[in-house]
Order: structure tokens, then C-alpha cells, then sequence
């Protein structure tokens, strides 16, 4: 945190006031100007924008204080990005000039994703009711075609990453229509020996369709696992409807996701955040859910009793429908 907090110090009192409230991508702290007069909201240069919206989250749980200093800076920061540097369907463009607001690349950059999930922390931390706005009108920007096409396999994962760390927050239908549409785009750059593109960035390709699976899923997973077994599930009021469908005979557990933002990461809030897997359906140990398997008879087991999972078994071609409604 202290770390941090020379970090933040630095952007909010040193570079941000004199760029016009726009980070610069390279700049000069022995003589306090900015070597480059250019912010590029590509992967890696964004990332300051949700590093220090992050920072101020931390600071807003451990020291408040701090975090009151950093407000006006980062909201002005937010306030002049929203307003200088995204295009008409309201994603961002690549390159800005912070000292003019100029923008110097209109292209999409395929990480937008990125930026506005930083935009959205410090929003949130902050109830700004014009971020989540701002939010909705870039994910309904993407019913323009051209956001179909990217760059190569990894610009595809960066793009639908974003995305589903947004949608994950604002279930918003024209992004979920999008998905549809990219995702099997994305999928068919594999090759049948299981290689992309043949670099590390594959890597990013087997995460992201990792995060897709997941959302798929809502988070649920089987145990053992069977290339031919399928499973899908929808989040319903108050909790989850899955389907599980198997070629051959199959018998395992459901296990369900926790909120692993808490448990895991002891983070004060689930704030999005770059190359997260997000949490879709999470178990609340101590609710009590109404499980009902098939067409057996309901059950009632605590959130803590469910984390041990469902054990479930599948004929050949059978199809169960799995539920679970808090009580």
C-alpha cells in the first residue's frame, strides 16, 4: 500500500494536473513534464486507469483519508477520458493528446473493455450515476459489425474479456447478443492439434475461453469431467437453473462457484478488474436453498451443505434439469 500510494501521489498531484487530467504514456519525474504528450488506451497503456482506481478502493476500505484525496484528481481524470476519447458508439479510441484532448488514432482498440472496467470501479466506489451510463452505451455500441472483427486470436480474447467483466455487472442484452455472435468467431482460431497461433498469447485465448465457459455455465462445474458431457445453466431469481446432458452414462457432482472476491481475495467490494474470472451464480453459505433434481422431490440444504456439491447421475442420452431457488 505504501507503494501504492507513491504511485497514486504521483499521478494524482504530479502527472494528472499537468496533462489536463489525461495520464501521459511516459513522463519525466526529475523535471516534472511529460516526455511524451500521447495516452494510448491500447493494452498496456490503460492499465494506470485501473490501477489507480484500484488503489482508491483500497484506500476507501483501509484509509479513507487518502482515498478523499485522490477523489477530485480521479474523478476529473474519469469525467475528461468519458468526454475526449470515445467514439460515437461509445468506445474508446486508441490514442489521445492529454495536453489537447485531441484524439490522434480513432481506431477501437481492442482492450476497451479495460479502461471502462477501471472507469466503472472508481464510478461505483464513488456512486457516479453517469457511469454505469456511460457503461451501457459502449456494450450497446457493439451492435455495429465492425466490432465483429479484430486483430488476430489474442486481439478476439482481449475484446470478449472486457466484455464479460462489464456484462458480468450491467447484464446488458446487446453486449449478450454480441457474445453470441464473436464467440464462435473466437473459438474457430484453434486448429484441431489444440494450438491458436502458436505464441505465448495463446495463453490469453485458452483464459478468456476459459471466462466464456464460465459464463456458460454461471460458474458451475462437474466432477469428473467428460469431453462429451454438456452443461449450460441461466441464473434464475434467487438462484440457478442447469442442464446437464451426456452421450453416454455419467455419474459425478455439480459444484458450484463461491464469492471468491471475499473469500479468496478478502477484497472489500467485487469491483471489476482486468483478468478476473467472474462470478456468475455464487453460493451464500448461510442462505437456505430449495434444490429440486429431475423430477425427485425438492430438498432444502444450506449454501455451506451445498458447497460440497450435488452428486448427480445420467443415463445414456438422459437430459436433468438441476434448480436451486434461496429461500
Amino acid at each position: 500500500m505504501e507503494w501504492a500510494r507513491r504511485i497514486g501521489d504521483a499521478y494524482c498531484f504530479e502527472v494528472l494536473p499537468r496533462g489536463n487530467f489525461i495520464p501521459s504514456a511516459r513522463w519525466d519525474f526529475e523535471n516534472h513534464r511529460a516526455i511524451t504528450d500521447k495516452f494510448s488506451l491500447n493494452d498496456h497503456g490503460n492499465e494506470i486507469v485501473g490501477g489507480l482506481s484500484e488503489l482508491f478502493v483500497a484506500a476507501l476500505a483501509g484509509a479513507p483519508d487518502q482515498a478523499a484525496r485522490y477523489r477530485e484528481p480521479l474523478q476529473k481524470m474519469a469525467s475528461r477520458l468519458l468526454a475526449t476519447a470515445r467514439n460515437s458508439d461509445g468506445l474508446w479510441v486508441q490514442v489521445v493528446c492529454p495536453s489537447t484532448g485531441q484524439v490522434l488514432d480513432k481506431t477501437t482498440p481492442d482492450t476497451w473493455g479495460y479502461a471502462l472496467s477501471g472507469i466503472a470501479t472508481f464510478g461505483n466506489a464513488i456512486a457516479d450515476a453517469s457511469v454505469p451510463l456511460a457503461v451501457r452505451e459502449a456494450l450497446r455500441g457493439l451492435r455495429q459489425g465492425r466490432y465483429l472483427h479484430w486483430d488476430g486470436a489474442d486481439s478476439y480474447a482481449d475484446s470478449i474479456e472486457g466484455a464479460l467483466v462489464l456484462l458480468n455487472r450491467f447484464g446488458e442484452e446487446t453486449g449478450l447478443a454480441w457474445l453470441e455472435k464473436v464467440v464462435p468467431i473466437f473459438l474457430g482460431k484453434q486448429r484441431d492439434d489444440g494450438v491458436v497461433e502458436g505464441w505465448y498469447g495463446d495463453g490469453n485465448y485458452a483464459r478468456t475461453a476459459l471466462m466464456m465457459g464460465l459464463y456458460c455455465t454461471q460458474g458451475v462445474r462437474c466432477q469428473p469431467w467428460r469431453p462429451r458431457l454438456c452443461v449450460g445453466a441461466q441464473q434464475t431469481e434467487g438462484g440457478v437453473r442447469v442442464v446437464l446432458r451426456s452421450p453416454e452414462e455419467w455419474s459425478g457432482r455439480l459444484l458450484f462457484d463461491l464469492p471468491r472476491h471475499k473469500l479468496n481475495l478478502n477484497l472489500p467490494m467485487n469491483y471489476p478488474r482486468l483478468n478476473e474470472f467472474p462470478e456468475w451464480f455464487a453460493l451464500d453459505r448461510q442462505a437456505v436453498y430449495k434444490v429440486r433434481i429431475g423430477a425427485k422431490a425438492a430438498e432444502r440444504r444450506t449454501g455451506a451443505q451445498l458447497e460440497a456439491g450435488i452428486f448427480v447421475t445420467l443415463g445414456s442420452n438422459e437430459t436433468v434439469v438441476i434448480e436451486l431457488a434461496k429461500q
